[in-house]
């Protein structure tokens, strides 16, 4: 039998050591590739990118940003998705308080304060799950942070400010769709990918215990469970 082809999008200040835990464990019935979203700063050609590396046909997941960048790459060519998972993130188009916010972001970080900006977000994604005195996941946050770099992260935050509102597009989705957060996720509530869940037809959805934003780190076994049941619907 063979493997189905599956990309996986890191999310802002992610790289690909978010997805290895899934990466290891899907590779009997996935051909994985990890897809870098830092160096497009726009989802139309973040999305055209995806396609130009993956077959005519596959699987995709992302989670937060990467979940953002899935749901562009489910428009840009729908047929061509046979899968697709959203993690961790939302269908709603940026506010303007936070899109101001985000540009002060990446005008900071081109400042000189990117390690500031990086730590203040690991601190904030810790504190979700009380894992403040987690060192070694806080450095894996910061690592990851650190490879993506300031320019990536301006790319990212360039992409996402721009996005459309994709709640028009949940009924549309017709391929099996995984839709899964933590409970515990101040970032990407529950509620709304509950919301997500209700209109997207061929829908599962799952909203694991104790765990935050960054599900497939947190809760890489149970993550890539709900995975592997995805790939195989």
């Amino acid at each position: 039998m063979s493997r189905i082809p599956l990309a996986l999008l890191p999310g802002t200040l992610c790289s690909a050591a978010l997805w290895e835990a899934q990466a290891v464990a899907l590779s009997g019935i996935a051909d994985v590739r990890i897809i870098d979203t830092s160096q497009h700063g726009n989802l139309p050609a973040l999305a055209r990118h995806v396609h130009s590396v993956m077959p005519t046909r596959f699987a995709v997941a992302g989670l937060s940003y990467g979940g953002i960048v899935a749901f562009a790459v489910w428009r840009h060519k729908p047929q061509a998705i046979s899968h697709l998972a959203l993690m961790n993130t939302t269908p709603l188009p940026i506010t303007p308080a936070k899109k101001v916010e985000q540009l002060n972001q990446v005008e900071a970080a081109r400042s000189g304060r990117f390690q500031e900006i990086v730590a203040n977000q690991a601190g904030a994604i810790l504190s979700l799950v009380d894992r403040q005195n987690d060192g070694a996941f806080r450095s894996k946050i910061i690592s990851m942070a650190e490879e993506v770099g300031i320019d990536g992260f301006a790319n990212q935050i360039h992409a996402q400010i721009n996005r459309p509102d994709s709640r028009a597009d949940l009924e549309q989705m017709q391929c099996p769709t995984l839709v899964l957060c933590g409970e515990q996720d101040a970032f990407c509530l529950p509620e709304i990918h509950e919301e997500m869940a209700n209109k997207i037809p061929r829908s599962m959805l799952q909203v694991i215990p104790q765990c935050g934003h960054l599900s497939s780190l947190e809760q890489p076994e149970h993550v890539a469970r709900a995975m592997r049941s995805w790939l195989k619907s």
